[in-house]
């Protein structure tokens, strides 16, 4: 699932193909990206017609969503597990695409194989209820040790499951929070109110070098966006812990360990995370 540093890396990929230029036309290829009811009355379907005609004035993030802000409301973008995009030619469209908009020299396109991701049409983010929820986000200026601090304090949950929760720190998923709390040596399991100042300190730190670290692997890897196959690979590689489950840990030797934390799989070393 694309995390807040693909994501991000995604925002600043399209933002010099797409800035400051007029949607054309929009097409909903897969109706069920859009089905749900949208912000603002009617079906997403209709409500997304609204883009049509629109200017893209810019692409950001918030979490781990899209957001292309418009002269008129925002196109919000969720990828969920697969879906990401693609930009081709007119009359050259990719299989499994779900959504596209066509500008005057290319067409952007959704594409999510499974279909679960989302396109809505927003009058602003804060009307959709998952954005207007998320927490800090480990890239603002406002995220370290203190703020980290006020997150952990009082939560009896297990410190990777709590990273996780979107309305606590926003943009955090399995693979690159397994990496920061390898990095700053702290078992997953731990319940998050028994992190000591001192932990809490090394884990702020860990978590910003690995998104950031994350982020520039995505960027130098400089991806083919026109191939609907394409990916981060460089990124991929760059895990420290995640997916290696019985390698020897790169800091002490002993095997990576997998087990199970709210369905999902979290990799650790128990030899150097306590």
């Amino acid at each position: 699932m694309p995390e807040l540093p693909e994501v991000e890396a995604v925002a600043r990929m399209f933002a010099p193909l797409v800035a400051g230029r007029k949607i054309r036309a929009c097409r909903v290829l897969h109706p069920i990206v859009v089905s749900r009811a949208a912000p603002g009355g009617g079906s997403g379907a209709r409500a997304l017609s609204r883009v049509r005609g629109r200017r893209v004035l810019g692409i950001e993030r918030r979490g781990k969503y899209l957001l292309l802000r418009l002269d008129r409301g925002w196109l919000m973008i969720h990828f969920r597990l697969d879906g990401h995009l693609v930009w081709y030619a007119r009359g050259r469209r990719p299989r499994h695409i779900d959504v596209e908009w066509e500008f005057a020299r290319g067409t952007l396109g959704f594409v999510d194989r499974r279909h679960l991701g989302r396109v809505r049409w927003l009058n602003r983010p804060e009307d959709h209820p998952g954005i207007a929820r998320l927490g800090i986000d480990p890239l603002s200026s406002a995220f370290g040790a203190r703020r980290l601090q006020g997150v952990l304090e009082g939560s009896r949950r297990g410190i990777k499951l709590l990273l996780m929760d979107q309305t606590r720190i926003a943009g955090m998923g399995n693979i690159w929070t397994c990496e920061s709390l390898w990095r700053a040596g702290i078992d997953p399991r731990r319940p998050a109110s028994r992190i000591g100042p001192g932990e809490t300190r090394r884990l702020a730190k860990a978590i910003v070098a690995v998104v950031r670290r994350a982020l520039e692997s995505c960027i130098a890897s400089a991806p083919d966006v026109g191939n609907p196959e394409w990916w981060f690979a460089d990124a991929d590689r760059m895990a420290r812990v995640y997916g290696r489950e019985g390698r020897p840990c790169r800091r002490c030797g002993g095997p990576i360990r997998r087990i199970k934390q709210g369905g999902r799989s979290s990799f650790y070393c128990p030899g150097c995370q306590r």
